[in-house]
């Protein structure tokens, strides 16, 4: 039987690469190069791959991440909520795994209590997103109370611990460290995520030819993500950020679901040759918290990698001149900084006609040497009114880094109804209490 078993996985093995060889085959004839190899998995750097914390842990990140929330509300830093999102999902992910560690009885309405703060965080992003500084507030003390509520569950000698864990001395602005919890605030971003992503494709993407390609998105139990459990921002479920290694060629999509439950259809046109890579941002039921959900695109040619690591603050762009400035001298990981986006018009007056995009005059989305790490940002304030409302020629963002390196930042903006994007590089230090802020 065995024996029988090894001749069939031989066989299909047989078959396998003989598939491959038609398909180069049949590359070759058609005059193209063979597809490129799959892109390397980004270097893990000084980040922690943690799935999720131990519990004592996982509640002290909690507390910091609360109280982070508070000073932003407070502060009416409401820009700032959404970095607390992918930290706190791993934080109440951590809780969630070792839940057996609290009292059988109340374990089942311990895991719904976790749940019902995610949530409950999640409603206080998306006032923040409007600009809703009384709602922000109102539902900041919903937070609060959800939480104090759920500290009841653990025993006395775990919310010691965890308190002595959440001292604002190991405070997520010492992210640059690589022990405490700011090493668990940083290693958020390489943290299992909750969500699966696989793209199929028509063809290996061709420079400039369009591709039409199927985005799949599964729980990690296989079950299909519904479009009805993907919570809508920006206007959009589901804001694909497509980029190649050389962090030149950005895309923005927003896949439409399509009849298959799970799969989402959309279409672009690389610009460069070689494979491209994917990040779905997405904040699923039942959470409702926002992550990244990773896929690699095959193409045909060479695939360049990251040659420019050119800081750049000014760069102009179909005529109009784009300018990225910062209110301190330097960029610190950990550190929020605000950032200004100011457009200039061929004129050489300030342009003052950006349109609504997304419900927002703006937006800033980075990509971190590693080619895994993603901030996506928008502007502080009100969002834009309609699609009639007008907005610049400046806008305020707040920049929140956690990982130092460089990063390609593309500012994307609408006009004459054409989205266009300007690159800018940006280079984050590592935090530093003696370095001037």
């Amino acid at each position: 039987m065995i024996a029988c078993l090894d001749f069939i996985a031989f066989r299909r093995r047989c078959r396998a690469r003989l598939a491959v060889c038609v398909c180069l085959l049949a590359l070759t004839a058609r005059g193209q190069q063979p597809p490129a190899p799959p892109l390397a998995p980004a270097p893990a750097g000084p980040r922690l791959n943690l799935s999720a914390p131990a519990m004592p842990e996982a509640l002290a990140l909690v507390m910091q991440i609360t109280d982070k929330l508070r000073q932003y509300v407070l502060t009416s830093e409401l820009a700032s909520v959404h970095n607390q999102d992918m930290a706190l999902n791993m934080a109440l992910t951590g809780l969630l795994k070792d839940s057996d560690k609290i009292a059988e009885e109340r374990r089942e309405q311990f895991k719904v209590e976790v749940v019902q703060i995610a949530r409950k965080v999640s409603k206080l992003h998306t006032a923040a997103d409007a600009n809703d500084q009384a709602g922000a507030q109102a539902q900041l003390s919903v937070v609060q109370d959800a939480f104090t509520q759920l500290k009841k569950h653990f025993p006395p000698e775990m919310l010691k611990a965890a308190t002595l864990l959440a001292d604002p001395n190991c405070n997520p602005a010492t992210a640059g460290q690589t022990n405490g919890l700011a090493a668990l605030h940083l290693a958020a971003t390489a943290a299992q995520p909750t969500i699966r992503a696989t793209v199929q494709m028509t063809a290996p993407l061709t420079q400039g030819e369009p591709n039409q390609a199927i985005l799949k998105l599964t729980r990690t139990n296989g079950a299909p993500l519904l479009a009805g459990e993907l919570q809508e921002v920006h206007q959009a479920r589901i804001h694909l950020l497509v980029i190649e290694p050389s962090l030149t060629d950005y895309h923005h999509i927003h896949p439409q679901p399509t009849a298959m439950p799970g799969e989402y259809a959309f279409a672009f046109t690389p610009r460069r040759t070689g494979a491209y890579r994917i990040w779905a941002d997405i904040r699923p039921a039942p959470m409702n918290l926002q992550e990244y959900a990773l896929a690699d695109l095959p193409g045909l040619g060479p695939t360049s990698g990251l040659n420019d690591r050119t800081p750049t603050s000014r760069v102009r762009v179909d005529g109009f001149e784009y300018e990225l400035t910062f209110t301190t001298p330097t960029i610190q990981a950990g550190v929020v900084t605000i950032a200004r986006l100011r457009v200039t018009g061929p004129d050489g007056r300030g342009f003052e006609q950006l349109e609504s995009l997304m419900g927002a005059y703006a937006h800033l989305v980075g990509f971190h040497e590693d080619f895994q790490t993603v901030l996506h940002l928008h502007p502080r304030g009100a969002p834009a009114a309609g699609p009639q409302a007008r907005g610049g020629p400046e806008l305020e963002f707040q920049l929140f880094a956690l990982k130092p390196g460089f990063y390609r930042l593309f500012a994307q903006v609408q006009i004459g109804g054409i989205s266009r994007f300007a690159p800018f590089g940006l280079q984050v230090l590592p935090y530093s209490r003696s370095s001037p802020r």
